[in-house]
């Protein structure tokens, strides 16, 4: 949280609203310290804006959140910031600094953080999103090398090319277990020390999927997460590489 608040830049006086998700720690005391005692507002995660006036100078999430709402920036005054643990379904929290412009808000990711617990809404498993036992799946052959799931820069890069798959991973004796899935199909990779096993099932084949995003984080220099940024509008919310004018956009 020390590292949240190092990025908030806060100054007597200014108008803070703080954002809650479950399980979350309100940190209001820290901010009426820094602020004062008539500063700070604290909304629950899902709570409607709608009729809120004031407007605030900064807005502080302090649980991770998979979509930022437009409501945050909305009741930010121009130049306003808000900091958001945003959660990457590859690599986890990831924070994000955006400064309110012209009705929106860009920024760059400032990097992972740890400890924030699950992301709101949570991440449902994959028995749940396909109905509970799952069909047996296709062998496939992969080009990907399994220590890729140790590399924060690369899955970092791939939770943002493909923010519509989700990731679990689970621990099944000596062996480990990574599930990848969307709403329409399925893929898993085993492996303890030998040769790793690839399976998929579904519509969308995602393994050739997954090696794509991969070859183009390769073929953009392998950034880190400092170089990418994000920018939310009432329309929806984008990640880019190098700055939000270089072309490289797509939408989360």
């Amino acid at each position: 949280m020390a590292t949240m608040l190092s990025h908030l830049d806060l100054e007597p006086g200014m108008r803070v609203l703080e954002v809650v998700g479950p399980g979350g720690r309100p940190i209001g005391a820290i901010l009426c310290e820094a602020c004062g005692a008539r500063s700070v507002d604290t909304v629950r995660v899902d709570e409607n804006l709608d009729r809120r006036s004031a407007r605030y100078d900064r807005v502080l999430v302090t649980s991770p959140v998979v979509a930022v709402s437009y409501d945050w920036l909305r009741v930010l005054r121009r130049g306003g910031v808000v900091l958001v643990p945003w959660w990457n379904h590859f690599a986890g929290a990831a924070l994000v600094r955006l400064t309110v412009d012209d009705e929106r808000g860009a920024g760059a990711f400032l990097g992972l953080l740890d400890g924030l617990g699950q992301p709101w809404p949570p991440t449902p498993s994959v028995e749940d999103v396909h109905g509970g036992v799952l069909d047996a799946g296709e062998p496939t052959a992969c080009d990907l090398d399994v220590a890729l799931w140790e590399d924060t820069n690369a899955l970092f890069a791939l939770g943002l090319r493909l923010p519509d798959v989700r990731v679990t991973w689970a621990d099944e004796g000596h062996r480990r277990r990574g599930w990848l899935f969307d709403d329409s199909a399925w893929a898993a990779v085993t492996w303890d020390e030998g040769d790793a096993v690839w399976e998929q099932y579904g519509l969308r084949k995602l393994w050739p999927v997954v090696e794509k995003a991969y070859r183009w984080w390769e073929a953009n220099d392998r950034p880190e997460p400092h170089r990418f940024g994000m920018t939310v509008a009432s329309f929806g919310q984008f990640a880019w590489l190098g700055d939000r004018y270089s072309g490289r956009i797509w939408r989360l």
